[in-house]
């Protein structure tokens, strides 16, 4: 043991020795690799070495545990078990399509997916992670649980409880479905039929605009009128906003029902990291071929003055000094309006009653618990 430690003292290459001495690439590789990669953007000047891009897929990923979880499947034998532990962003991040890729390669894809909201599943930990299990299988499939909600002291029961659901869904080549249950199949099956992108709707220009946050909580707020934010008493756009040309006033009033749905707030947290709504995901919302023989102008406009009858004017001090006023808007408030929208969605879509329930329901413990300041979305 001795000689052996000595070796490894002198060695220029540690990790070329590790490989050596336990005869990885000989003998098989191990049998089951776990861990906890970390999460650091590569390359940063936080990183004071480089990777040579030959021999490595995931160089294009920019993070570390990509290149983690692909030296695992070096290290690992032919039937071996990988589990690890990284950020959320893995299962619908554009960049991260190469590590799905590899992943998806072998087999066996198991994720369970933990949001940062109400409560982290780590302690000190304030980041969206997933555990992924990998193992080679001949068909390929996904074992995904549901978003993994609860709240510090609900923790050790919702584990215990937890449940996983066998699919193969997905959004374009990089978003895995979270899905856990039969019903959440059904209703994603039922929008991907008869159905065109969002994004069909949308102009290069149109004075017939919708806002939304790409920050989201609980609740995404979008409005076909402009929002009010102002910074030192002038006119801004808000941090973070975002703007959506549509073709008429018709469709600007459909969007505006579709983003502030329940349905919206599902397939968000079905195919985004729990944190924020991007474009491209607003505009691949799959919206009923028959959408214009429904008057959405009426629920929209109920819906913008229910917004605007429980927003509170706020002001800021930032330690820049700038004074920030806008207004704090509470969609918890507006439930019985959106409920009314995501039931004239469900029709169109020809949902049944009990997915229509469902999609009421959904995360209506946390979403109607935390309707305090959520404004923060």
């Amino acid at each position: 043991k001795a000689a052996k430690v000595e070796k490894w003292k002198a060695s220029h290459k540690p990790f070329h020795w590790f490989v050596d001495f336990y005869g990885i690439g000989k003998s098989g590789g191990f049998d089951a690799i776990v861990g906890n990669p970390p999460y650091i953007v590569f390359p940063s000047s936080k990183i004071g070495y480089e990777l040579h891009p030959i021999g490595y897929q995931t160089l294009s990923c920019g993070n570390l545990y990509a290149f983690c979880f692909e030296r695992a499947v070096s290290l690992s034998s032919p039937t071996a078990a990988i589990g690890l532990i990284v950020q959320l962003t893995s299962m619908s991040a554009e960049k991260l399509e190469p590590l799905q890729k590899l992943i998806k390669a072998r087999g066996f894809t198991g994720i369970v997916p933990f949001p940062r909201r109400p409560e982290s599943i780590f302690d000190g930990v304030e980041m969206p992670v997933a555990i992924w299990l990998s193992r080679p299988i001949r068909d390929p499939i996904f074992v995904t649980s549901p978003v993994q909600r609860f709240y510090a002291e609900e923790r050790r029961v919702e584990i215990e409880r937890l449940s996983l659901f066998r699919h193969h869904a997905g959004l374009g080549a990089h978003r895995i479905a979270k899905l856990g249950c039969d019903i959440e199949s059904e209703i994603l099956n039922k929008l991907n039929s008869d159905t065109i992108p969002l994004e069909s709707l949308t102009a290069k220009s149109s004075k017939h605009i919708v806002y939304y946050q790409e920050a989201c909580r609980y609740w995404l707020k979008a409005s076909y009128k402009t929002p009010k934010f102002k910074r030192n008493g002038k006119a801004v756009s808000q941090p973070h906003g975002r703007q959506l040309p549509l073709i008429s006033k018709e469709a600007s009033r459909l969007v505006t029902c579709v983003l502030n749905s329940s349905l919206f707030y599902w397939f968000y947290s079905v195919f985004s990291d729990c944190e924020h709504v991007n474009d491209s995901l607003v505009r691949l919302f799959p919206v009923p071929l028959a959408w214009a023989e429904r008057d959405w102008v009426v629920l929209s406009k109920d819906l913008n003055a229910e917004l605007q009858r429980y927003a509170k004017p706020k002001t800021i001090n930032t330690k820049q000094g700038h004074v920030i006023e806008y207004s704090e808007l509470n969609a918890s408030k507006a439930k019985t309006t959106i409920d009314e929208i995501d039931l004239k969605l469900g029709q169109a879509y020809g949902f049944s009653d009990s997915q229509i329930d469902y999609v009421i329901n959904y995360d209506a413990k946390y979403r109607l618990g935390d309707s305090v300041g959520d404004d923060d979305d």
